[in-house]
């Protein structure tokens, strides 16, 4: 059985800050390369956490992360080991 990810990560996705970061040409590069319409690829970064996670399953948040050249797990912000 999956774990959901907020099980597995934190709910402070990196991702954010990763797409914020891109440029248009870069943004548009991904959406192209994911498939996937550009608008909802930018609105990633301003979603809150409980959104992204419900919207955006974990098989599409591989290929994004495929397209931004990352392993999925890069996209989230791991739980510290206690």
């Amino acid at each position: 059985m999956k774990k959901p990810i907020d099980e597995i990560f934190y709910q402070e996705p990196i991702i954010k800050d990763i797409l914020e970061g891109k440029s248009l040409a870069d943004l548009k590069e991904v959406a192209e390369a994911v498939g996937i319409n550009l608008e909802k690829l930018a609105s990633l970064s301003e979603i809150d956490d409980e959104e992204l996670t419900s919207s955006f399953n974990d098989s599409l948040l591989v290929k994004i992360a495929m397209g931004l050249g990352m392993e999925f797990e890069d996209l989230f912000e791991k739980e510290a080991e206690n």
